[in-house]
């Protein structure tokens, strides 16, 4: 149990450093309690709070403004 709570998210992290900038990787780690609440709600029948799940709707639409894309806007140099 040990390997799948602890040692393996740490190592799946280092092998995502090597493929992606170390601030979006430590932003996309911030999933976690989302991930957390859903195995409660699944396996162990919690229910969800309404701070709780204002939680998970926030930290969802963070990461979803971090995957999408930026548009830059050009501007013209006179």
């Amino acid at each position: 149990m040990v390997l799948c709570v602890a040692v393996a998210p740490y190592a799946f992290y280092t092998v995502a450093l090597d493929h992606m900038d170390a601030g979006k990787a430590s932003i996309l780690c911030s999933c976690e309690p989302v991930a957390a609440m859903v195995f409660g709600i699944c396996f162990f029948g919690e229910i969800p709070t309404v701070l709780s799940t204002t939680g998970l709707i926030i930290v969802l639409a963070a990461l979803a403004m971090l995957v999408l894309p930026e548009k830059k806007i050009h501007k013209k140099r006179d």
